[in-house]
């Protein structure tokens, strides 16, 4: 869970952001974890940019369910930034 007490240091943050995404796809985060997730930024530049992607997913691909995040095109989208992410060379502004 995200901590708005401390501040979490890079890797800590980046531990956080993959497994916060990883958990959204395979439908085992909490309740919320998705929506702090996108709610409060992190306060390192790399990580934001990762959270904007993950917010822009629901207006570039409309979900097509009531109540859906996005569509499929939207999820395959987040698989493959997970994919990036979890990839040896894993900070992010490294990635396109």
């Amino acid at each position: 869970m995200f901590s708005r007490t401390k501040k979490l240091t890079y890797e800590e943050t980046e531990d956080y952001v993959i497994r916060t995404i990883r958990e959204f796809l395979d439908g085992t985060g909490g309740q919320w974890d998705w929506d702090d997730f996108t709610s409060f930024p992190t306060g390192y530049p790399e990580w934001d940019a990762v959270q904007q992607f993950c917010l822009s997913l629901s207006n570039d691909y409309p979900p097509t369910e009531k109540g859906g995040w996005c569509n499929e095109d939207g999820i395959r989208e987040l698989e493959r930034k997970l994919h990036q992410l979890e990839g040896n060379d894993r900070h992010p502004q490294m990635q396109s």
